[in-house]
């Protein structure tokens, strides 16, 4: 029974220590567009944008990633 605790405690922190920012994910969209892989970029775009939707430079990748796409 004292496992249960100590097992939630290790994936809150897991969880916490490991969570990506908003410019991860961009700098991550960056890489995956310069790879030609515009799906993944338009992702990792997408998830930087619901951490940081102020981010003007995020929306013009997306959406050139998109064009790319013909989309």
């Amino acid at each position: 029974m004292k496992k249960i605790p100590l097992l939630l405690m290790f994936l809150f922190l897991s969880n916490v220590l490991y969570s990506q920012t908003a410019e991860e994910y961009f700098n991550r969209g960056n890489s995956k567009s310069d790879l030609t892989d515009y799906r993944g970029a338009i992702a990792d775009y997408s998830k930087a944008l619901e951490l940081d939707p102020k981010n003007l430079s995020t929306y013009f990748n997306r959406g050139n990633s998109k064009s790319n796409l013909a989309d």
